[in-house]
């Protein structure tokens, strides 16, 4: 088995659908009208599942080129762009321990996290995965070779070939903590666990839709660093539903409407700032338009308080 031998499989059979799409800003961003709630306009990149899977392709060519074989460990520092997918496919097919780092962390911690893993090899990119910087690096030890992701994932003439087999009990991943509540710990997933929970959620996908593979649009904006956003995002991929990816928070209200999302992960703190933005952006429109947004809440908290009544009238 290898957990990424079924999104490969939905990638090649899906060859010329659009399966990722990049919100990224346009050549000329001007700027939104006056008194618009979209903050920013965005330009769209495109991946068609055959491109993807040509790129993961030379990413494990090179990986195996610069000696990494199975229970290697692979550190990625970058932004959850199209190439970070590629990324990832690539080094768990290599049989690979990919480590993605959130590009957030202060360096001390990529330090730690960098000592207690032992990288063969760390693979950077800087915002939009554009070349880092020098800031982007802090923190990376001098000892272990890197590469910049744009250079790994390049497009190449590089046939995919089927992931090497892995045990169920084969690492697959290693996902560390934010390091908010003490130093960062990580937590080893081996391939049979996240296959047991990629077929619950690839189900669960499915089941709200009730749609075929490869008729789902999706969206992600959480970076895929983080264990639930990487499932979800693998998920996409078995579906092969067209997923919209945002790597900042400022593109995200103008990236959805174009994205269509049948079904996206969210976290209550991402709802609360598209609710506060909202509400401050109609607020200054005017004293009228503050008004029915009042009226209108008002309304809805009653409707809400109506329903739990009567929910807690039929378990009486």
């Amino acid at each position: 088995m290898n957990v990424a031998a079924p999104a490969a499989q939905a990638l090649a059979a899906h060859a010329g659908r659009v399966v990722l799409a990049h919100a990224t800003p346009p050549a000329d961003p001007g700027g939104p009208p006056a008194g618009a709630i979209a903050p920013v306009p965005v330009a769209v990149d495109a991946f068609a599942g055959a491109e993807l899977l040509a790129r993961a392709a030379g990413v494990r060519a090179r990986l195996a080129a610069r000696g990494v074989g199975p229970g290697d460990r692979v550190a990625l520092l970058a932004p959850g762009v199209p190439d970070w997918v590629a990324c990832d496919l690539g080094a768990l097919a290599q049989g690979a321990v990919l480590v993605p780092l959130d590009p957030r962390l202060a360096a001390a911690d990529r330090a730690l996290i960098l000592a207690d893993c032992r990288p063969a090899l760390v693979v950077h990119a800087g915002a939009d995965g554009a070349p880092s910087r020098e800031a982007d690096l802090a923190g990376l030890p001098a000892d272990v070779p890197r590469v910049a992701l744009a250079d790994l994932a390049a497009p190449g003439d590089v046939a995919w070939t089927e992931p090497l087999p892995r045990a169920a009990d084969d690492p697959a991943t290693i996902v560390y903590t934010s390091g908010s509540s003490g130093p960062p710990k990580g937590a080893v997933l081996g391939h049979g666990g996240l296959e047991h929970v990629l077929a619950h959620v690839t189900g669960r996908l499915a089941g709200l839709t009730g749609r075929a593979p490869g008729e789902d649009q999706a969206l992600s904006y959480l970076p895929p660093c983080y264990a639930g956003s990487r499932v979800f995002l693998h998920a996409c991929l078995r579906r092969a539903a067209r997923t919209t990816l945002v790597t900042d928070p400022g593109r995200l209200l103008a990236a959805w409407a174009p994205a269509a999302p049948d079904y996206v992960l969210n976290v209550p703190l991402l709802l609360e700032r598209v609710r506060r933005g909202a509400r401050e952006a109609i607020a200054a429109r005017g004293a009228l338009p503050a008004r029915l947004l009042a009226a209108a809440e008002a309304a809805w908290d009653r409707l809400e308080d109506a329903r739990e009544a009567a929910a807690a009238s039929e378990a009486r």
